[in-house]
């Protein structure tokens, strides 16, 4: 453990922190993964229980997907002995969940212990804004003059019980901190859950909003290049975006470009079917070729968090996202045990990267450290090709510490100043936050 990730444990706000382990737990409580979970007591239950048995394993009372379990008739439904009080819980909020990248606090989840702290901006907002993020991980904000309050995150707003939290803090928070909306702005995506009950007086764009949050933490306004790396992202030309470029200068963002992107199928089975997307990058998928023939209208994806998909199918790590970002996870796991990185020509496509895994598999924690240094690379040349001396890596993607690290290194080591998301999420957690600063900056 390192002075930073024992500080973080030991704060007031009493996160859970990501360790890598020492030894080899069970499978039963890392479920695979090389790093766990810890956290000390934050309340005099848990310190009562902690001097008792320590130490303990713990996990969410939820069923995946499913907002948390708030009393104990709820609880009851896992079959297990409950030991609950009688003080009702009135506002649910998960653990906040942070690692260190870089030697800084880098948040996965911004909740209990953080929320509903603000974030200052760099300019206010003229009229009093609700800000609805995004569909996953949802997190609304209220923009107050120059401040962002951020909620805790409620899920997929798919969820009928998760939309219904949803709701009905927006109203709470509204009632604690005296706002009354005069605006409202959302996410782009036309099908997104919040647009069948709030009416958008404004939309931003997915990944205009990714590097709007960090712009906005870091109180920045001058001209800087944003890279948005994430999953996936409604983008300005109906298509799935993942892997944006955009020049920001004079308060206006303009898209320069994304990885070269693969044909799929619409829906959401190429997000969590690592195989299909792997077909799709290599053009071996048969349904999709033979709609292709057919005319049959399909979409094309950039989404760097597909390519890390396709690369752990290739690699054989992982075929299925069984929760969201598990196929990336392995690979970033596997590019941990690398001794060096296999060395991609940085001019190959990410298809022909993906092929030559398959042909090269062999030493798989050398390759999966080298795709990430491909990308690395990748964002190196378009910083390059388009001279800002600002860059800034926003999206879920850099969640990855490897990813951030390599690339923020190397940026650096070429002459530019990095920014990266340390107040917020890099992720949809952060996007209420993007919001705001779009919202302030256009009035």
């Amino acid at each position: 453990m390192s002075q930073a990730e024992e500080k973080l444990l030991l704060s007031a706000a009493r996160p859970i922190v990501l360790l890598h382990s020492k030894r080899p737990l069970p499978t039963e409580i890392t479920c695979g993964s090389d790093r766990v979970g810890a956290f000390l007591p934050c309340n005099p239950l848990q310190i009562l229980l902690l001097e008792a048995i320590s130490p303990l394993v713990a996990t969410s009372a939820n069923i995946s997907g499913a907002p948390m379990c708030t009393d104990d008739t709820a609880v009851q439904q896992f079959g297990v002995p409950v030991l609950g009080h009688d003080r009702p819980i009135l506002t649910p909020i998960d653990d906040s969940v942070l690692q260190v990248t870089e030697g800084n606090p880098a948040f996965m989840r911004r909740a209990r212990g953080y929320v509903p702290l603000a974030v200052e901006l760099p300019f206010a907002a003229k009229q009093t804004t609700l800000c609805l993020g995004g569909d996953l991980k949802a997190t609304f904000g209220y923009h107050a003059g120059r401040y962002v309050f951020l909620s805790q995150p409620f899920g997929d707003l798919n969820h009928p019980d998760c939309l219904a939290a949803y709701q009905e803090n927006i109203e709470r928070f509204a009632a604690l901190h005296g706002f009354t909306a005069e605006k409202v702005v959302a996410d782009l995506h036309p099908g997104y859950t919040a647009h069948r009950f709030y009416t958008p007086d404004m939309q931003v764009q997915h990944h205009i909003a990714h590097a709007a949050a960090v712009l906005a933490e870091h109180q920045l306004t001058e001209p800087a290049l944003c890279f948005a790396l994430d999953g996936t992202g409604y983008g300005t030309d109906g298509q799935i975006w993942g892997s944006e470029v955009f020049d920001f200068d004079g308060g206006r963002f303009t898209h320069l470009g994304h990885l070269p992107p693969f044909t799929c199928p619409p829906g959401d089975s190429v997000a969590t079917d690592a195989q299909l997307c792997l077909s799709c990058y290599l053009g071996t998928q048969p349904l999709v070729n033979r709609a292709k023939d057919a005319g049959v209208p399909l979409l094309q994806n950039s989404s760097a968090g597909r390519l890390f998909d396709a690369a752990a199918a290739a690699l054989g790590l992982c075929d299925t996202n069984t929760y969201e970002g598990q196929c990336a996870a392995t690979v970033e796991q596997a590019a941990r045990r690398a001794s060096g990185a296999y060395l991609f020509d940085p001019a190959c496509t990410p298809r022909e990267l993906l092929e030559e895994m398959q042909c090269q598999k062999a030493d798989v924690p050398a390759l999966a450290l080298g795709l990430h240094h491909w990308l690395a690379r990748w964002i190196l040349n378009q910083a390059q090709a388009y001279r800002r001396s600002t860059v800034v890596l926003s999206g879920g993607c850099f969640t990855n510490q490897i990813l951030t690290r390599c690339t923020a290194d190397l940026l650096r080591r070429n002459g530019y100043t990095v920014y990266t998301a340390c107040k917020v999420p890099p992720g949809d957690g952060a996007l209420a936050l993007g919001q705001a600063y779009i919202s302030a900056l256009e009035e």
